[in-house]
C-alpha cells in the first residue's frame, strides 16, 4: 500500500482534474439550456452574474452590431485563457508530485 499510493498519486490528481473539467462541462450545458441571463456586472462576489459560457453563446447568437460580437470574441478568449492556465497549473502540479515521488517521465 505504501509503495503503490505514491506511484499512483499523479494519476489520481489527473483523474481529479478531469473530473472537475467534466463537472464544468455538464454545468455549462445546463446553463446554456436553462439559465436566465442576469444583466450587468456583478457588484460583489456574492451578487448574481452571467456565466461566461452563457454570455459567449448569447452574444454569438443574438448580436446586433459588430461591437457586441467583438465582446463575445473577447469573452471567448478570456475563457480559453482561463482553461489554458488551469491546464498548465494541473501539469505543473502533476510534475511536482511525480518529482517528489521519484518518478521520471
Amino acid at each position: 500500500m505504501l509503495v503503490l499510493l505514491p506511484l499512483a498519486l499523479s494519476d489520481i490528481v489527473s483523474g481529479v482534474v478531469l473530473a472537475i473539467g467534466r463537472c464544468a462541462e455538464d454545468t455549462a450545458v445546463i446553463m446554456l439550456t436553462g439559465v436566465v441571463a442576469a444583466a450587468g456586472v456583478p457588484k460583489s462576489i456574492f451578487a448574481s452574474f452571467e456565466a461566461l459560457p452563457f454570455f459567449i453563446y448569447y452574444t454569438a447568437s443574438e448580436y446586433t452590431d459588430p461591437s457586441e460580437l467583438a465582446k463575445g470574441y473577447g469573452a471567448a478568449l478570456i475563457l480559453l485563457l482561463i482553461c489554458s492556465l488551469l491546464f498548465i497549473f494541473a501539469h505543473l502540479l502533476k510534475a511536482l508530485i511525480d518529482r517528489r515521488a521519484g518518478i521520471m517521465a
